[in-house]
C-alpha cells in the first residue's frame, strides 16, 4: 500500500478546509456496515446537505497500484469528519471511490484491499470455486495462458495481456450489497465513473447500470485488460481522456472539490529502451495531457461558489 505516510499533511489541509467551511459534528454516524440498509437515508443526506453548507465533491484519479493510496485519504476524511456529497473517479480511483460510495468504510476498504492476493486477481485463470454457476458452465477446461481463435476467416489474438475474470469476480463480491441499485445517484454517496469510448475517443460518464461493470470499464487499461461493452459502446480506461474528472464533480453540483491526483509520473530516458517502456510512456503522456487540462479548469461555474483543494501530484 502507498500513501498513508502523507496523512499529517492531508490532515492539516483538511483541517484548514473544515475551519473555512465551519464543518463539525458526527457527520459519519449515518454510515453503516450494511450499505443496503443505508442507501435511502445516506442518499437523501448527500443530495440535501445541511442548509448553508457547501456541497463537497471528492475526485479520485487513476494511477494503477498508486491509486490504492486513495484509501489513506478516505481515512483522514473520516477522521476529520468531512462530509462527502459526491464522488467521481477514474480507473483505480473509480474502483476505490465506487466501493466507498456504495457504503464501505475506509477501514473496511483498506482491510479488504490489503487481504487481496493480487497475483491471483490478475491471473489468467480463476479458481473454479470462485466463479458463478454461469461462469462455470461457460468455462471450458482449457488453458487460459494464451488463446487464438478464428472468426470470418480471420485469426483472432487476445485483446489483453491479463484475464479480467479475477477482477470482475472481486468487484461483484464487493458490490453485492447494492446490486439492486440501478442509478448511481441512489448509492449512499452519489457517484460517477469515467471511461473512454474506444471507437470515438470520447469520454463516457457512467451514472447507472451495473456498478461492478462500471468500475471494471473505467479500469480497462489498454493492453492489460480487455475493453468492456456497455450499451453498445466499447469502453476502455477513463484515464486516456479524463484521469482527474473535476468537471464531472462540478456538474454534480460540488461547490468544494477535493482532488486527489496520484497519477503515474512520466518515466526518464532509461525506461524508454524497450517496447514496453515506450508504450507505457505513450499512455502516460496522453494521461498527463488531459490531467493538466483538468487542473486548469478547477474553477466553479459562473455564479457559484468554488473551492478546490489539491492533494497528491501537482
Amino acid at each position: 500500500m502507498i500513501g498513508w505516510v502523507t496523512a499529517p499533511v492531508i490532515g492539516l489541509a483538511l483541517s484548514l478546509l473544515s475551519a473555512l467551511l465551519g464543518l463539525a459534528g458526527p457527520v459519519w454516524a449515518q454510515r453503516v456496515l450494511a450499505p443496503s440498509a443505508a442507501v435511502a437515508a445516506a442518499s437523501e443526506t448527500s443530495a440535501n446537505p445541511a442548509p448553508g453548507r457547501l456541497r463537497i465533491g471528492l475526485v479520485l484519479s487513476g494511477g494503477g497500484a498508486r491509486g490504492l493510496a486513495h484509501v489513506g485519504v478516505l481515512k483522514v476524511l473520516e477522521e476529520m469528519q468531512v462530509p462527502i456529497d459526491v464522488i467521481t473517479g477514474t480507473s483505480m480511483g473509480a474502483i476505490v471511490g465506487g466501493l466507498y460510495a456504495s457504503g464501505m468504510h475506509a477501514a473496511d476498504l483498506e482491510r479488504e484491499l490489503r487481504a487481496v492476493q493480487w497475483s491471483e486477481v490478475f491471473a489468467n485463470r480463476v479458481e473454479r470455486q470462485q466463479l458463478s454457476q454461469r461462469r462455470k458452465e461457460e468455462d471450458f477446461e482449457t488453458s487460459g495462458l494464451f488463446g487464438l481463435g478464428l472468426r470470418h476467416g480471420e485469426l483472432l489474438v487476445p485483446s489483453s495481456a491479463v484475464s479480467s475474470r479475477g477482477l470482475e469476480s472481486l468487484l461483484r463480491r464487493y458490490t453485492l450489497p447494492v446490486r439492486g441499485v440501478d442509478r448511481f445517484d441512489q448509492l449512499p454517496i452519489p457517484f460517477r465513473a469515467v471511461a473512454t469510448d474506444m471507437e470515438t475517443g470520447a469520454g463516457v460518464v457512467l451514472d447507472h447500470g451495473d456498478l461492478a461493470l462500471a468500475l471494471r470499464s473505467s479500469m480497462s487499461v489498454p493492453g492489460v485488460f480487455a475493453p468492456t461493452e456497455v450499451e453498445g459502446r466499447v469502453l476502455g480506461d477513463g484515464g486516456m481522456v479524463n484521469n482527474v474528472p473535476i468537471d464531472v464533480a462540478r456538474a454534480l453540483g460540488a461547490d468544494v472539490v477535493i482532488v486527489v491526483n496520484i497519477g503515474t509520473p512520466l518515466a526518464g530516458r532509461a525506461a524508454l529502451g524497450s517496447v514496453v517502456g515506450l508504450t507505457g510512456q505513450m499512455i502516460n503522456l496522453l494521461t498527463e495531457q488531459n490531467v493538466q487540462r483538468s487542473l486548469a479548469l478547477t474553477h466553479a461555474p459562473q455564479g457559484r461558489t468554488g473551492i478546490t483543494l489539491m492533494l497528491g501530484r501537482p
